[in-house]
């Protein structure tokens, strides 16, 4: 890589960019065909679960598209607007919920789409797909305010049509999607491993938590509806823990405290409520029955519960909090507009408890894999810096790549 002076750069419409790059809108005739789909009529059985890949909006947060779960039939294609859509052409969100409208990706198959969806079918002597892929990646923010800053204003092909990009050399626009395709192949990795760590994880729980380990004998209990291991004994979670509401702050937004509520941190303030080595955190109302745990000096929001002792003779924090996780209490919650669970209910909520050894054993066990997905976790976060901080200096010119 190499890095240029300012002299070598011209000022365009979408900044400054070297001066032996063109400046082009992509959706001239001379760069790209653009591409819209269509829906089947759903009232007709025989135009849909066939052989022909139909991609929903929703299905373009793949980035990379090798398969989509929809599927038509020729019939349904042949019956409808729906076309399709050439490999290696760049996709684009007209709409959809949340962060849907103006996202990416690159289809690596040929498929058909829906109505939502644009593709920019481009010339291969002109543009490299990668490279525009990663260039509108770049733009999401800038390709959603041109449908207006209404949320349900969508994206069209006017406006794509309108959408201006860099021109580098052909060669040169190979090594750059090359260098930012390369990272996206480590975080689509890194994120695999988190999954598969996460089922890991999810397994053990269903194993740990309720055979245990190395036990050979069970016992039926009617409180808990389920067989658990013969020396474990029933208590209730008020029992052996102390819980209690949280508090609304007078202020939120002064001090370095974090305000916890429902689910997650809410905001920060000077005063504290509580300070432990673990304390745990159960949604009230809202995101009722979410468990989650913290470490340290914290402020406690009304919307939510918190633990202010352990009975350290009988149970490990960590254990407690895995098994409410696992518990789901947000099954629990009574169903209205919020959904809410009570103090009462958590403090005769039945667990089943193993000796305080076999506690921490397995909340080892589960802490061991939580740090391995952490880990990945922070791994993906750095990869996505990179990435973020290589594609505002290679896709604008600033360090330019080497071609041979």
């Amino acid at each position: 890589m190499e890095f240029y002076k300012e002299m070598d750069f011209q000022k365009t419409e979408i900044g400054k960019i070297p001066k032996e790059w063109e400046c082009v809108k992509i959706g001239d005739p001379e760069y790209s065909i653009l591409l819209t789909g269509g829906t089947p009529s759903t009232k007709k059985k025989e135009y849909w679960n066939g052989t022909v890949p139909w991609m929903a909006s929703g299905d373009i947060h793949q980035k990379y598209i090798k398969d989509v779960p929809g599927k038509i039939s020729k019939e349904g294609l042949n019956n409808s607007a729906a076309k399709y859509i050439p490999i290696n052409s760049v996709l684009v969100a007209l709409n959809g919920q949340g962060k849907t409208k103006g996202t990416v990706a690159i289809n690596l198959i040929e498929l058909t789409c829906n109505q939502s969806i644009a593709a920019y079918d481009l010339n291969k002597d002109e543009f490299n797909p990668f490279f525009i892929f990663h260039y509108l990646t770049s733009q999401y923010i800038e390709l959603r305010s041109m449908a207006s800053n209404n949320d349900r204003a969508g994206l069209n092909l006017r406006l794509l049509r309108s959408v201006i990009a860099p021109k580098p050399s052909l060669a040169e626009q190979i090594q750059i999607s090359s260098i930012l395709s390369r990272i996206d192949v480590a975080i689509q990795k890194t994120e695999e491993i988190i999954q598969k760590t996460q089922l890991l994880k999810k397994g053990l729980m269903q194993e740990l938590l309720t055979k245990g380990i190395g036990h050979t004998e069970f016992k039926y209990s009617e409180k808990l509806g389920c067989e658990i291991p013969k020396e474990w004994t029933e208590k209730e979670l008020g029992n052996i823990v102390d819980i209690k509401n949280g508090q609304r702050p007078s202020i939120i937004g002064e001090g370095s405290i974090p305000v916890y509520g429902a689910n997650g941190i809410m905001g920060y303030t000077s005063a504290c409520i509580i300070e432990s080595d673990l304390i745990i955190l159960i949604g009230r109302v809202g995101a009722s029955g979410e468990v989650n745990y913290t470490k340290g000096k914290a402020w406690v929001s009304d919307n939510a519960f918190y633990t202010s002792r352990f009975n350290r003779e009988e149970v490990n924090p960590l254990f407690i909090y895995y098994l409410l996780k696992f518990k789901q209490l947000s099954r629990y919650a009574k169903k209205s507009t919020h959904p809410i669970i009570s103090l009462s209910f958590l403090r005769s909520f039945p667990l089943e408890v193993p000796s305080l050894e076999e506690q921490e054993k397995i909340a080892s066990i589960l802490s061991k894999v939580d740090d391995q997905i952490e880990k990945e976790r922070q791994t993906k976060k750095e990869l996505e810096k990179l990435k973020k901080g290589l594609m505002q200096i290679l896709l604008t010119g600033k360090v330019r790549v080497k071609v041979n």
